[in-house]
């Protein structure tokens, strides 16, 4: 039997399907795989995103898996066509260093990629494209957050160093947007501040809420995301 078309995106760090969302430390090229069978061409859209859109296409993802929330009306759109080379009913891996595709060095912040085919469309709903999706962050900030009951911890350092991040702008946003927490890394590069889960409620979900936990400092910016609940 036929392969059935199929398409998805990985990187080096997330492998397949694990991960939306990866971090990449800046000055390094970010790449990732296009990867394909039996469909014709990949179009691939591109873009960096402000964090509140970010977070409405991360609100909509959560919501339902199939949303599709096209990036044209983000900054630095781009639109490339990627043709598969490989034979019928077999798999190709196209390697996309992102920053040399979009031609121009990638500042910090949050980025995303998008990829439809033609023949990869939905048998239900109505049909459609199914898009496929990857954010990511270029950041020289790694943050590690450590929460339980209603308490979080969060740790910034410099991933080229190793060593702490102190007076880093923290802030914990929920998936509406809001802004629910904020302050700023000591010396040590810790963050500590107690937390209320249900200020992390959005479209119903109550039984684990996502939050994301941004650290800005100077021109550098880092991302973290974790699904909360109360026996965490």
């Amino acid at each position: 039997d036929p392969v059935p078309p199929e398409i998805f995106i990985h990187s080096r760090d997330n492998g397949y399907a694990r991960s939306e969302f990866g971090i990449f430390e800046r000055g390094k090229p970010p790449i990732y795989y296009l990867n394909a069978v039996n469909v014709s061409v990949l179009n691939v859209e591109f873009a960096q995103l402000s964090l509140e859109q970010f977070l409405s296409i991360r609100s909509q993802r959560r919501s339902s898996s199939d949303a599709d929330s096209p990036l044209n009306q983000a900054s630095e759109y781009q639109q490339w066509s990627v043709k598969p080379q490989s034979k019928k009913d077999a798999w190709e891996s196209i390697a996309l260093d992102v920053g040399k595709k979009a031609g121009r060095p990638l500042t910090p912040g949050i980025y995303a990629l998008s990829m439809r085919a033609p023949e990869y469309v939905r048998t239900w709903g109505g049909g459609g494209q199914i898009a496929q999706y990857q954010f990511f962050a270029l950041t020289d900030m790694a943050i590690t957050l450590k929460h339980s009951g209603g308490k979080a911890l969060v740790w910034v350092t410099d991933m080229r160093t190793g060593e702490p991040v102190s007076a880093a702008d923290i802030q914990f946003h929920n998936l509406d947007g809001k802004t629910v927490l904020s302050g700023k890394t000591d010396k040590q590069g810790f963050y500590e501040a107690a937390v209320d889960i249900k200020a992390f409620v959005s479209a119903g979900n109550d039984w684990s809420p996502e939050f994301w936990v941004t650290a800005r400092k100077g021109d550098d910016f880092s991302a973290l995301v974790t699904q909360y609940s109360e026996d965490s």
